[in-house]
């Protein structure tokens, strides 16, 4: 009974250790936060915004309607652009919420996952919200971003039986937010159609019994039925003058064409350019195949990606790719059958996706969690290869890689957590170590 005692203060002291770190840590990713928004110049859509005169909401909502499609996303940036201060507080708060959706979605509460997870989210370029102007584009990606990993915790949390239909509103209100933006709602639909396929095949249950799931998929689908058909985004799809004015030279292209620059743009960037989340994640993996793989076989395919980027790195990201005059600052890779240059940016690419993607087949033994990992980042990938099928695939500028990074974050942090699960504690310091790294360098 003494021994049984003495276990039960050692554990209370160890927990009030944990949860003194726990706070030390979100005061310290509180300050970076909000260090990183001091001083913002108002730029690009922001000025616009911040000079525009609606008398009311509802005014604001009718216009967006029929300029673009975008009016939720869009309607607040309008709104925030006149309350530069509290837009300021909010996106602050939108940071932590990013972090605290993380956390919860892997219900792992300790400090090594919370540190993990507050340094993926820095080490995330904020450079990117500059590009239609800081309110303008936390509005439409950052905040959409919080929905996308709202929806996913929401529908996890579906599963139990507490709270059920307050989860259910607040996973559709996470829904009719992202449903006026293209990729992320796009996340969501097939997001929502991986649960329904994993619980009919993998539970093995009836559709009776995930019609929560199916109601959620329908919800998504009608709304972004609405915004396709509303007279904006309808006026932006059949018009020319936004084509003609960023890229005359797409009415000319291909659905080969589309897809091919879907994909050079991607990787140029992803693999290429800023690349500090997929070198992280391809180290994590390399350390969960050492660390935990059973089979010599399983450690090579687990080394692939991180080999593959080292040798890229050697050679110099710099030479792998172009920047056309129309393209602006955006990099793109140049196709050339004929170019060993061009076979090995086309490749490598592809060679690293595959590596990675096997990898987690491998190496994860929870089923739900292997599968996830994987459909986070097909998700990712589509939402991003969708925007060769627009005029403004230059002219979005970064912003529109927000989800396929944050969907890598999600997969870096499926590998901590198999370590976790492990007891690999030494691997996720690891991980840590090289995401702080990654994050120092940029900084």
């Amino acid at each position: 009974m003494k021994e049984k005692n003495t276990f039960s203060r050692l554990r209370e002291k160890e927990k009030r250790k944990e949860k003194f770190i726990c706070g030390f840590e979100i005061v310290l990713y509180i300050f970076a936060v909000i260090y990183q928004h001091i001083s913002l110049p108002v730029v690009h859509d922001d000025i616009v915004r911040s000079k525009s005169e609606f008398r009311n909401f509802f005014e604001i909502v009718k216009y967006y309607w029929n300029y673009n499609g975008r009016i939720t996303t869009d309607s607040l940036a309008e709104i925030l652009n006149h309350h530069r201060n509290i837009w300021i507080v909010v996106d602050c708060l939108a940071y932590v919420a990013l972090v605290v959706l993380l956390v919860k979605i892997f219900k792992r509460f300790s400090p090594a996952f919370l540190g993990l997870a507050e340094l993926l989210t820095l080490v995330f370029p904020f450079r990117y919200w500059e590009s239609a102007g800081y309110v303008s584009t936390t509005t439409n990606y950052l905040y959409s971003t919080v929905c996308f990993l709202g929806v996913i915790f929401f529908i996890k949390e579906l599963q139990s039986g507490r709270k059920k239909v307050l989860k259910y509103l607040l996973a559709m209100l996470c829904i009719a937010y992202i449903a006026f933006s293209n990729q992320f709602i796009i996340g969501a639909i097939l997001f929502l159609l991986y649960v329904i396929m994993y619980q009919l095949w993998v539970n093995k249950k009836s559709v009776k019994q995930i019609f929560s799931y199916v109601g959620l998929e329908i919800w998504s689908v009608f709304l972004f039925g609405v915004m396709w058909f509303s007279p904006g985004y309808q006026a932006r799809m059949n018009g020319t003058e936004e084509m003609l004015y960023w890229l005359p030279q797409y009415q000319y292209w291909s659905f080969l064409k589309k897809i091919i620059e879907g994909y050079t743009t991607t990787v140029a960037n992803v693999v290429f350019k800023d690349n500090s989340l997929l070198l992280i994640l391809c180290v994590a993996i390399m350390i969960l195949g050492l660390y935990t793989g059973k089979k010599m076989i399983v450690k090579v395919i687990a080394t692939v990606p991180s080999i593959c980027m080292f040798l890229l790195r050697i050679k110099g990201y710099e030479k792998f790719i172009v920047y056309y005059k129309y393209a602006g600052s955006k990099p793109d890779i140049k196709v050339n059958l004929a170019s060993v240059k061009s076979l090995v940016a086309l490749s490598f690419p592809m060679i690293i996706f595959i590596a990675v993607v096997i990898s987690l087949y491998l190496l994860m033994e929870d089923i739900w969690m292997r599968c996830f990992a994987i459909c986070m980042l097909v998700i990712g990938a589509v939402s991003r290869e969708m925007m060769g099928f627009t005029a403004t695939i230059y002219a979005s500028d970064f912003r529109t890689f927000t989800l396929f990074f944050f969907c890598i974050i999600l997969a870096i942090l499926c590998v901590g957590e198999e370590m976790f699960r492990k007891g690999e504690y030494r691997a996720v310091m690891a991980i840590e170590m090289v995401s702080l790294i990654c994050w120092l360098m940029q900084s």
